[in-house]
Parts: structure tokens; C-alpha cells; sequence
């Protein structure tokens, strides 16, 4: 779910489900469903697992903001599925 402000920026948070790709432990980021999600912000909860047990080919949900450009997810909660 995204939520756009009356000018089409976006506010909120976003949902996302599926598997992992392209998983960067030394950037701490990964692909899900064609976004860049970034999971090393502070504060990041982890539900079912933690950022070790992050794989490629594995099942999240991630709940996140979008970034000011709109390119990447900063995420709050990862769930493993």
C-alpha cells in the first residue's frame, strides 16, 4: 500500500511481500518486487528471524517509507514468512 499526498508524493508507509533478491550485506540492502529496500537504519524490528537470517530466495514482508526520491524503502519491520 502507498499513500500519495494531493500533489502525488508519497507519504506513509509501504507494504511489500515476496522473496529476496539481490541481497547486499555490505550495503545492507536487497531487491523486493523490483524495489531497493534498505533494512541498516536503526531501529529496524525484525519478526520470525533477524538480519542474519536474510537469503536470497527467502519470503518477507517488509513494512517501510519510501525515501525522499521515491527510489528505495527504508524498512521498519521485516517479517520472515
Amino acid at each position: 500500500k502507498v499513500r500519495l499526498d494531493e500533489r502525488g508524493g508519497t507519504q506513509g508507509s509501504v507494504t511489500l511481500q515476496g522473496a529476496i533478491e539481490s541481497l547486499d550485506t555490505a550495503a545492507q540492502t536487497f531487491q523486493l518486487r523490483g524495489s531497493t529496500v534498505e533494512y541498516g537504519a536503526n531501529g529496524v524490528q525484525f519478526d520470525g528471524g533477524s538480519a542474519s537470517d536474510l537469503a536470497n530466495g527467502r519470503a518477507v514482508t517488509v513494512r517501510g517509507n519510501p525515501t525522499a526520491g521515491g527510489t528505495r524503502i527504508t524498512a521498519r519491520r521485516i517479517s520472515f514468512n
